[in-house]
């Protein structure tokens, strides 16, 4: 009889257990998923040249010119850099029957098919340096802050929520620059936004570029190529849902430098 009532105790512990963690994953909220591709980000970008190479000067002036022949094939530059971004779209997802998603605590139940709108805009500020080879190969390193805004609204079956999340924290990155003729610039460059944190959610974004820049008058670059991004917004309550972003898109803007 003792080990038929222990066989018992045991048997109703690890039945609470079970339903305990089930209940738990029930409780975890899908995330929001958008993947959207096409996306047009219109930039602006001005910088100004403190130390190498001035940024927009297609043919250096005299001075310059015998500076830098004085300072060899390799030489250090910095500028001070600013850029304004942004871009917008919208994605779809479907979650099946069983689950469920938590935005800000209003509840979509699957089977269901979730649409986001989202606008995202983000403010560098920074300075921009490393050494130029031969005046044809830039390698640098980025370091400054950044503003995030983050609009999403998502939409199901009649029912409705939107959110607007903004955050501030440093910018680190790094461009590589090979410019085979004067004026004329082919670049990529990587910025990330590491763990800003915002009311109840903890950002960090991540961009890639590659691109072309041409300069056809002194201190006035047209540029333009592809943009990946990839945010993420976690939620400190994993009954909430968290935020996942990967979108890319062309992207082209003027760009004035001094």
């Amino acid at each position: 009889m003792r080990d038929g009532s222990k066989t018992q105790r045991a048997a109703g512990l690890l039945s609470s257990i079970l339903g305990l963690v089930v209940l738990s994953s029930c409780n975890v909220s899908e995330d929001v998923k958008i993947h959207d591709q096409g996306v047009l980000f219109p930039t602006f970008r001005g910088s100004v040249g403190l130390i190498g190479p001035a940024p927009g000067s297609l043919i250096p002036i005299p001075a310059a010119a015998r500076a830098e022949k004085a300072a060899g094939s390799i030489q250090p530059c910095l500028s001070i850099e600013g850029e304004f971004s942004y871009g917008s779209g919208d994605s779809s997802q479907i979650i099946a029957a069983g689950e469920h998603l938590d935005f800000r605590g209003v509840q979509f139940t699957g089977p269901a098919k979730i649409d986001s709108d989202y606008d995202l805009a983000v403010g560098e500020v920074g300075a921009r340096g490393g050494m130029w080879i031969e005046r044809m190969v830039g390698i640098e390193g980025i370091a400054g802050v950044a503003v995030e805004s983050f609009d999403l609204e998502i939409e199901s079956g009649g029912i409705r929520d939107s959110k607007r999340f903004l955050f501030v924290g440093p910018l680190v990155g790094a461009q590589l620059s090979v410019r085979p003729i004067p004026g004329i610039t082919f670049y990529g460059r990587a910025t990330g936004l590491p763990g800003l944190g915002g009311g109840d959610y903890v950002s960090s974004l991540k961009v890639g570029e590659l691109g072309l820049e041409v300069m056809p008058v002194p201190w006035v670059g047209i540029f333009g190529g592809w943009r990946w991004v990839g945010l993420n917004l976690e939620h400190d309550d994993a009954t909430r849902a968290d935020i996942r972003m990967e979108v890319s898109g062309p992207v082209a803007g003027i760009h004035l430098a001094f």
